[in-house]
């Protein structure tokens, strides 16, 4: 027999805004569902230490010095090049951003524009900072922050800015931008912390077990089966696969079920008519709530036929646990 069990150990993730993960209504369906933070909350304003993510005398964010009449794109979310390294300045959920714009050493009068990705390309109608010639200025900006409900996910323009310099033709000056604050909701900084605790305390967990070799079915049979600890009370989400070939006879009825017992249950049963010579696949997803007090749990996957000439073959069962915040589940 050659069989692999694997487990791992991964973190809990912010998706877009932040998010609330739960399993209350999916258990039993396989139903696991995001819930994203609402979008209408008020800001919370959260400073930081000033980070420089653009100097253009050294390359750092935006390449070279800015030329009259070209726009620049900024990545503001998420990791960024500093002058110190990369870093996240600011998180992917920020909703707005506060800056310090200085320009430097401009070769003519002009005025320089700061907004978010959504304005697309200038010339922009209103400026952030104006200058005369030579005078290096600096100045205060706040400006909203593009997101998912924006653009679709994964697109850069999320947590971007346009920048853009107008001042005679061919005119040019260097840009510093340093960070020195960002805005989120506060339903967002609620359930960050929350999920931070949770990756602390229980982090998510993930258990994989598969057969390659094949195996005749009979009226019941545990074609796989995987253990997983219950740190705290939580839910267990269960994916299965298993490939079932009939060799001789009729046509026959192949099952297979997700199930902490030994034998086939009518819940998230899942049966495929085989005709001979044929190769099916059968898969399911099931859900189910765990408590610490119970200790470990065992998974099996059971396949089962009344047919004669069926083997099952290339079985997989991977289990997902995902502890309860007990501040969600309240409705918190």
């Amino acid at each position: 027999m050659t069989k692999t069990t694997s487990a791992i150990r991964t973190r809990w993730a912010a998706i877009g805004a932040a998010v609330a993960v739960t399993l209350g209504a999916g258990i039993g369906s396989g139903v696991l569902t995001i819930n994203a933070a609402p979008l209408d909350n008020e800001s919370d304003v959260v400073t930081v230490d000033p980070v420089r993510i653009v100097d253009t005398r050294s390359g750092v964010g935006i390449s070279s010095a800015f030329v009259s009449g070209t726009d620049y794109g900024l990545k503001v979310t998420g990791t960024v090049p500093t002058t110190g390294g990369d870093a996240e300045v600011v998180p992917q959920f920020a909703t707005g951003v506060i800056l310090n714009v200085t320009v430097v050493r401009p070769t003519s009068n002009g005025f320089v524009s700061v907004v978010p990705a959504t304005a697309g390309s200038g010339p922009y109608p209103t400026s952030n900072l104006n200058f005369t010639a030579g005078a290096n200025t600096p100045n205060a900006v706040t400006v909203a922050l593009p997101g998912p409900a924006d653009y679709a996910f994964g697109d850069p323009r999320i947590g971007s800015l346009n920048l853009r310099f107008d001042g005679e033709p061919a005119a040019r000056t260097d840009v510093l931008v340093d960070v020195v604050g960002y805005m989120t909701e506060s339903v967002v900084l609620d359930h960050e912390r929350r999920l931070n605790n949770l990756e602390e305390t229980s982090p998510i967990a993930v258990a994989h077990s598969s057969t390659v070799d094949a195996a005749g079915l009979s009226a019941t049979r545990v074609v796989e089966s995987l253990e997983m600890a219950v740190p705290k009370d939580g839910d267990i989400v269960v994916n299965s696969s298993v490939r079932v070939l009939k060799v001789g006879g009729l046509a026959g009825i192949a099952s297979c079920s997700i199930t902490t017992g030994t034998m086939l249950t009518g819940e998230g049963t899942q049966s495929v008519r085989i005709m001979d010579g044929e190769t099916n696949t059968l898969s399911g997803t099931r859900g189910f709530r765990v408590l610490e007090l119970d200790g470990p749990v065992t998974v099996n996957l059971v396949s089962g036929s009344a047919a004669t000439g069926l083997t099952a073959f290339d079985s997989n069962l991977t289990a997902t646990y995902v502890p309860v915040d007990p501040e969600l589940s309240a409705g918190g």
